[in-house]
C-alpha cells in the first residue's frame, strides 16, 4: 500500500482543502469532455458529485471508461 502522510501526490483523503481541489479538478475534466465532443461521441452524460462522478452511456461505456482514464491520466 501507498499514501498517507508519506505521499507526495494527490490529496489528503477528508483533508480540509480536498473537496476545492476535487471540485478544480472535476471542472478540468468537464470541461475536457464538453469540448471535445464526448457527450454525443459516446451517447452519455456525466453527473457528478462533490468529488466523485457517474458517466451515463448508451452501448460506448467501455470507450468512455478508456477516455477517462486517458484524461484523468493526463491531468494528474
Amino acid at each position: 500500500m501507498s499514501g498517507g502522510k508519506s505521499n507526495k501526490r494527490g490529496t489528503p483523503q477528508g483533508g480540509v482543502i480536498s473537496p476545492l481541489l476535487s471540485v478544480i479538478y472535476m471542472n478540468r475534466f468537464l470541461k475536457r469532455w464538453r469540448l471535445s465532443g464526448r457527450r454525443e461521441a459516446f451517447h452519455a452524460q456525466v453527473i457528478s458529485y462533490a468529488d466523485d462522478f457517474v458517466i451515463l452511456s448508451r452501448g460506448h461505456a467501455e470507450e468512455a471508461l478508456t477516455w477517462t482514464k486517458a484524461v484523468m491520466t493526463s491531468l494528474g
